[in-house]
């Protein structure tokens, strides 16, 4: 081979490496801020993060949505991939009557993208309300 191939196939080879370092640099950067396609949340949202959002969204739904009150740590949650959780809590509130009630909920909601803090960059996928199943623990009626 001469020197002048053998320098071509460098130069080639060289920006054959860049290109496929470039490439994987934006790869990963799309993911690392979307989360998309991964098995781990999304940068900045954790347990509590999507247990905050879920409670929000619930509030969103009652008509006397400043009554609503939430339990601290009574919860389930789930990271189902793709920036999708699941949350099984429940909520107190007062109905259109005056009446405290408990309602147990489901939620499956998606993270979409922005600041993980905002309610609007989440989409709920599956939401369910239910009356809680027996009458509210002593002291609730009060």
């Amino acid at each position: 081979m001469t020197r002048q191939n053998l320098k071509n196939i460098t130069i080639v080879i060289i920006t054959v490496l860049i290109m496929a370092v470039v490439i994987a640099i934006i790869v990963n950067k799309e993911n690392f801020s979307t989360g998309t396609n991964s098995r781990e949340p999304a940068f900045g949202i954790n347990e509590k993060v999507a247990f905050i959002i879920s409670q929000n969204i619930v509030t969103d739904s009652l008509k006397l949505n400043w009554t609503a009150k939430f339990p601290l740590s009574d919860y389930s949650y789930e990271y189902l991939g793709s920036n999708t959780y699941s949350i099984r809590s429940y909520v107190d509130f007062i109905n259109n009557a005056g009446i405290r009630k408990r309602n147990n909920y489901f939620i499956e909601l998606q993270y979409v993208n922005g600041a993980p803090s905002n309610t609007r960059n989440w989409r709920p996928l599956y939401f369910s309300v239910e009356p809680y199943p027996r009458s509210l623990p002593p002291g609730i009626n009060n």
